[in-house]
């Protein structure tokens, strides 16, 4: 896409679609007056920032800037309207996958659909990675998908860089808190022998858990025990009846299998309410 003028009167805020960044910014439905083009922005109060925020807001413009491939969230402008900094970006006519999840599919989304999404991710994983950065905050909220089906990859501040010569790093990611589920135990044990891009390979494997599943895995598990489960080899699975194949030494399996599935898709639902 583009790059569009940093006037702030071309733009007129149409409504609100959510917040992002942690909750420090929200995004608005927005178009640019003189080509009549539907974009999204990120409106982010400066003054309600602390210094660590706007570092990873820093980073993130700068990383959304040098990158450009199509399955990766691009800038297009960004501009100052008094202490308000507003960031440009393409319209995601979807959202992210989590809003598709909460609104549509509670039990996960269709095997094909997550094929297709998977690609695009991998896509712009290859891509991120050939340029000398891992991720680190591949999650559903952090995967966008257009008007026409394509998936981005957003969540870009987390990124860090690692050398062709020496790949492995050991700087833990900022914000973990909101990012533990998908971070792999490489990244969470923070000992000498470090991580490389590998670990955005777990991150997708957890992602795949869930959207196939509705829900996050290790989403009821407290921190620490997380923590042991993950460095201990613990592995989520998919809430299907071949992975929870319950053996009664009958021809029932099956079915109380489903039956086992069924119980655990009414306990994400109730937990949502």
């Amino acid at each position: 896409m583009e790059t569009l003028d940093n006037v702030p009167s071309n733009y007129k805020i149409c409504s609100i679609l959510g917040q992002c960044f942690n909750n420090l910014s929200s995004v608005y439905l927005s178009k640019h007056k003189v080509t009549n083009q539907l974009i999204a922005v990120k409106k982010f109060n400066l003054d309600r920032m602390t210094d660590e925020d706007l570092k990873s807001l820093h980073h993130e413009i700068v990383c959304m800037r040098h990158l450009r491939h199509p399955n990766i969230i691009c800038y297009i402008s960004s501009f100052l309207d008094a202490t308000d900094l507003h960031l440009v970006s393409p319209l995601m006519g979807f959202g992210s996958c989590k809003d598709l999840i909460n609104a549509h599919f509670n039990f996960g989304l269709p095997e094909l659909v997550i094929c297709h999404i998977l690609q695009d991710v991998l896509n712009g994983l290859e891509y991120i990675h050939g340029k000398g950065f891992i991720h680190r905050a591949v999650k559903a909220s952090h995967i966008l998908i257009s008007h026409n089906g394509k998936a981005c990859l957003s969540g870009l501040r987390y990124m860090c860089p690692f050398s062709p010569t020496k790949k492995k790093v050991h700087l833990f990611p900022p914000s973990t808190a909101y990012n533990l589920n998908w971070l792999s135990p490489e990244v969470l044990e923070q000992n000498l022998d470090g991580y490389d891009e590998r670990s955005d390979i777990y991150s997708v494997g957890i992602s795949c858990c869930e959207l196939a599943n509705g829900t996050v895995p290790f989403a009821e598990t407290p921190t620490t025990l997380m923590l042991i489960e993950k460095l201990a080899g613990a592995t989520p699975h998919l809430l299907d009846c071949t992975t929870y194949y319950v053996d009664t030494g009958q021809d029932d399996g099956e079915e109380n299998a489903c039956s086992y599935i069924s119980e655990q898709q009414t306990q994400v639902l109730t937990s949502r309410k």
